[in-house]
């Protein structure tokens, strides 16, 4: 019996509708997954929240959040990397898992090309063995780049570059400054107010650089970095919940001597 046009759209949509309704289980199968790649990886990997929602993170946590995940998009779940400062004012969907970088670069699994790739969630040993990969290859790549060091040299270009379009990197740059004693902090962030007044967008950011400018205009460089380490912490522990023996006590370690 020939089908119908309208029977060939009705079973078109309902093979469509079950290739696209999540499967069940997704979010265990998820924390199985993470759970044995941090074993395997060691105890600096670290999985946190649950489901859906969780992901494996690259700890001591300094002065940058380094975590991999995957898309929530069901049935279609790709790997992704987190890599943000904890320089600037960050608040829930503030930060986001992407892969920007790996689009169009061809990555090893062995001796097969991959790129930036989807998981099978209900494959254990293959999920396992993939995110592995994917912490220690691309995302390891990512998070160490640049030196904090070096981070703050490119910044300083970029500042300079790109001081009259939107921010989107050099903000962090007056932290930096504050942290390696390489600058007057001040600059950037009178720059930043100035570009949330007058230009909108991401007002409810303007009392994070407001106080900021309060702190840094004393002078007092051990309270200035004092003041971004109790940001760190209050963006880590209440904002993002990580138990507080993740995070790293980077004042005497990470910045100069503050004498």
């Amino acid at each position: 019996m020939t089908e119908t046009n309208a029977e060939f759209n009705a079973r078109m949509a309902r093979e469509l509708y079950e290739k696209e309704r999540p499967r069940k289980g997704r979010g265990a199968a998820r924390n199985r997954i993470l759970a044995g790649a941090a074993e395997r990886l060691g105890p600096e990997w670290v999985v946190i929240d649950k489901g859906i929602n969780a992901s494996l993170l690259w700890t001591p946590v300094r002065w940058w959040y380094c975590a991999i995940g995957n898309t929530a998009a069901p049935n279609r779940e790709e790997l992704t990397v987190s890599h943000f400062p904890l320089l600037v004012p960050l608040h829930p969907g503030s930060y986001v898992f992407d892969q920007d970088g790996y689009a169009g670069t061809r990555y090893y699994l062995g001796d097969t090309a991959v790129y930036p790739t989807s998981i099978d969630l209900f494959d254990l040993d293959a999920g396992v063995e993939m995110v592995c990969w994917w912490a220690l290859g691309p995302a390891m790549e990512r998070f160490t780049l640049h030196s904090d060091r070096r981070m703050t040299e490119l910044l300083e270009i970029t500042f300079r570059d790109h001081l009259k379009r939107r921010p989107l990197q050099w903000p962090q740059l007056a932290g930096w400054r504050a942290l390696y004693g390489t600058g007057d902090p001040i600059e950037v962030i009178e720059n930043m107010i100035d570009v949330l007044i007058n230009h909108g967008g991401f007002e409810e950011n303007l009392p994070f650089w407001q106080e900021f400018h309060d702190v840094a205009a004393v002078g007092d460089r051990v309270a200035t970095v004092r003041w971004l380490d109790g940001q760190r912490r209050r963006v880590l522990t209440d904002l993002l919940g990580l138990p507080d023996r993740y995070v790293a006590d980077v004042i005497d370690t990470d910045s100069q001597p503050l004498t």
